[in-house]
């Protein structure tokens, strides 16, 4: 029998970020956002998942005889809004980190078949 892998959740914390500052009273937070390097990294994560689970062949597991671990609704890779939810809290640098993860997950070149890089910021 095939098994097929029908549903996804993704839960992450933001990627590498400035120096984060607090109120010494109130515990506010400011001034913390993404570094390239954070960027970068959640890009690669988003990567790393379409890798595993959207790229033909997906992933094969010698402990999963004859099952198929690739989403099957979203086989071909490309976006689509009916099939992904994405919930961040508001601060940009969470906000940037899930834009960076889905870069990496859905990147603009997917269709066209040709290797996705890394945008740069």
């Amino acid at each position: 029998y095939e098994t097929s892998l029908l549903k996804m959740v993704v839960i992450h914390r933001h990627g590498s970020r400035t120096l984060l500052l607090k109120h010494h009273t109130t515990l506010a937070e400011g001034g913390a956002t993404l570094t390239s390097h954070g960027q970068l990294q959640l890009y690669q994560v988003g990567k790393g998942l379409r890798e595993r689970y959207f790229e033909p062949g997906c992933l094969n597991s010698s402990k999963l005889e004859n099952a198929t671990l690739c989403l099957a609704d979203l086989k071909t890779g490309e976006y689509n809004n009916e099939e992904v939810y994405v919930m961040s809290s508001g601060l940009d640098r969470t906000i940037t980190s899930a834009l960076c993860l889905l870069e990496g997950l859905f990147p603009a070149n997917a269709s066209s078949g040709s290797p996705s890089e890394a945008p740069e910021w």
